[in-house]
């Protein structure tokens, strides 16, 4: 059985294969790095717009590491008011990965629903973490800051922000991205 039409995107989405070259499944290239620990701390969000008109937001975050939903973890729901800095109180995403560098994605959704409206996770009206886009409707205002980070090579740390595009809710997140070889 020829396994290489499900073998060969995964290869070239890792990097493993040139798009258009042909290689064996077995073979590494030649830059690869050996697996090292990382570690994300979401530290603090500064919330620029809680999207609220009157009063606070009723924030629910979203952290991810390159979105994937091993690495994910969920704040709760906090009331959060424009031009507040809230501090995180979640552990460190914590891994292991030979890549060189890290996506850091949050999402911040509002439950902005009015009464009379029919709201609910089961309905489809609310923002899921595994979409990471922006947008609004009557039951919720979200938005998600991104950005990617080089892990160079040896052990270290660096503090980061990412901040979310303009939309109806904005804010700004500060990690710590730790690495040991």
């Amino acid at each position: 059985m020829n396994i290489s039409h499900i073998c060969r995107p995964l290869l070239v989405s890792l990097g493993l294969l040139a798009a258009a070259g042909s290689v064996a499944i077995d073979a590494v290239p030649a830059h690869a790095a050996s697996a090292r620990t990382v570690s994300v701390f979401y530290y603090k969000v500064h919330m620029t717009d809680d999207s609220d008109s009157f009063g606070s937001g009723e924030i629910t975050y979203h952290y991810s590491v390159n979105r994937d939903s091993t690495k994910l973890k969920h704040s709760g729901v906090w009331s959060h008011s424009s031009g507040g800095n809230y501090y995180n109180f979640l552990d460190p995403i914590t891994f292991q990965t030979s890549a060189s560098s890290v996506e850091l994605d949050v999402m911040a959704a509002d439950d902005d629903q009015d009464p009379g409206d029919l709201c609910s996770a089961a309905l489809g009206n609310t923002p899921v973490p595994s979409a990471w886009n922006q947008g609004s409707n009557t039951c919720a205002d979200w938005n998600t800051a991104k950005g990617v980070f080089s892990l160079p090579a040896g052990s270290g740390s660096q503090w980061v922000w990412i901040t979310s595009p303009s939309g109806a809710i904005q804010f700004s997140v500060l990690a710590q991205i730790w690495w040991s070889a």
